[in-house]
């Protein structure tokens, strides 16, 4: 005799995801019936067998979330996964029949008012999910994430404006290279009441709009706001988004005066520039290694030192540019090209760039040996942030528009093109750092980009 195969069902399956979905509406339906009701107990119970093998304690109603629902609807296969899908049916049957006859009041939420809407906003939540380019499950994230407002009214108008196109009053315009805007201002007046819960607007900025590992991967803040609020608006491929009359967008999001967000387009490591740094210098340098230099402040130090701890950062920036007094002109500028190659090689070889990327590496190595304060970095800062956007622009991302946005203050910088690069980097609203060479405490070399947010007070002092 021939058993049935009993297989488990892929996570991305639609075996899997028919039955996370189904979970996912019999759990928000039963969080309307009080704790004590009948049927909410015996959704409850039937929960509780369901999650038997899956290592988790809470109560199976209650503090159900995404991990845990994932986690009971891989457990079914084969003949198993139809018999669980009609149970879970039946038993949203009885729940919405429960709702609609006795109502009932949203005791976790403390608000004396009827909620029967859960499966409509779900459903709602699906669709912009599928309208922005994602799938179902990713529609579940979303709704979960409104929930945290605790404003039944505000999550049904979230989902129905951004149906509609109409999540911003006032939409970006293609025309303007560069614009500096508030999501404040722009927004759709009734949907002002996002920004009167910051950690819930959180939960929005921060849920992740790309999925994977690695490059190009992980959270994007702000990347949910924007493909849900602004028209024409989809998920990309490498970059983030694409925006009508904007192309593919790169969203660049951070919370803070810092750089918050990391210009790598091309996944550099500070330890890729330290090893194409030292490929010029080490054998440049390598008779003077053990030669004692005394700085002007009496320090005492050996040139492989100096060699160790020269960095484009304000605190290692003395020893870069002793480096570069030893260096002569020849290999001042190969070692700016070999570092520059890696943060933006498109730039170089592409024929519209190479000429203003020649142009960049020089004045880079006349900034290096010129600058005698540390208030001047900027100039090193903006430069190759310049080149890292450049690289967005016309490198594996093709990303035509940088979007900066801090998701606490509600700034936006949107840089649509070359034209738009140049504008914005001669800005005083932007913060950009420098790369880092030094491989310790530094995973990413690239350049930084923040919107200035508040006056940063800058210290000056001599580099000698």
């Amino acid at each position: 005799m021939r058993f049935v195969e009993f297989k488990l069902p892929e996570k991305d399956s639609p075996l899997f995801k028919q039955i996370f979905s189904e979970l996912s509406e019999l759990v928000e339906l039963t969080k309307d019936l009080p704790e004590e009701n009948a049927v909410r107990q015996q959704v409850d119970a039937y929960l509780e067998k369901l999650k038997q093998n899956v290592d988790v304690a809470e109560d199976a109603v209650e503090d159900a979330e995404t991990a845990l629902l994932i986690a009971i609807a891989k457990q079914f296969g084969g003949p198993q996964a139809t018999m669980a899908l009609m149970d879970i049916k039946k038993f949203k049957q009885k729940v919405q029949a429960e709702i609609a006859q006795v109502g009932t009041l949203h005791q976790e939420k403390g608000k004396e008012q009827i909620r029967t809407a859960s499966t409509e906003k779900l459903t709602k939540a699906k669709a912009l999910a599928k309208k922005i380019g994602k799938d179902d499950e990713w529609g579940v994230s979303l709704h979960n994430a409104l929930s945290y407002y605790e404003n039944d009214q505000l999550h049904t108008d979230f989902l129905d404006i951004c149906l509609a196109n109409n999540g911003l009053r006032s939409p970006f315009d293609p025309s303007i290279p560069y614009q500096k805007l508030n999501l404040k201002t722009i927004i759709n007046p009734t949907l002002s009441g996002l920004f009167a819960n910051q950690a819930a607007f959180n939960k929005l900025a921060l849920l992740p709009l790309s999925t994977g590992t690695g490059q190009g991967s992980g959270i994007g803040p702000g990347e949910t706001v924007f493909a849900c609020l602004t028209p024409d608006t989809q998920k990309a491929g490498k970059s983030d988004l694409t925006i009508g009359g904007f192309g593919t967008v790169e969203v660049k999001g951070g919370n803070s005066q810092e750089s918050t967000g990391w210009l790598d387009a091309t996944g550099v490591k500070a330890t890729d520039l330290r090893s194409a740094f030292l490929s010029v210098v080490n054998p440049a340098l390598k008779a003077k290694g053990r030669k004692k230099f005394t700085f002007n402040d009496g320090t005492e130090t050996t040139v492989n030192d100096i060699i160790d701890n020269a960095d484009f950062r304000p605190e290692k920036f003395k020893f870069l540019k002793t480096v570069f007094k030893l260096l002569s002109p020849e290999d001042q500028i190969k070692t700016i090209d070999a570092l520059y190659n890696e943060v933006a090689p498109t730039v170089k070889s592409d024929p519209k760039t190479k000429k203003m990327y020649s142009r960049y590496v020089k004045e880079t190595v006349n900034l290096i040996t010129n600058i005698a304060s540390r208030s001047e970095l900027e100039s090193i800062n903006k430069l190759q942030a310049k080149l890292s956007m450049m690289e967005y622009a016309i490198g594996a991302y093709k990303a035509e528009t940088l979007l900066i946005y801090n998701y606490v203050t509600q700034d936006i910088s949107l840089i649509k093109g070359i034209d738009g690069i140049e504008q914005s980097i001669n800005s005083s609203d932007l913060i950009t750092t420098a790369i880092t060479i030094r491989g310790k405490g530094a995973a990413k070399g690239s350049p930084g980009v923040a919107i200035k947010t508040r006056d940063v007070n800058r210290r000056t002092s001599t580099y000698d």
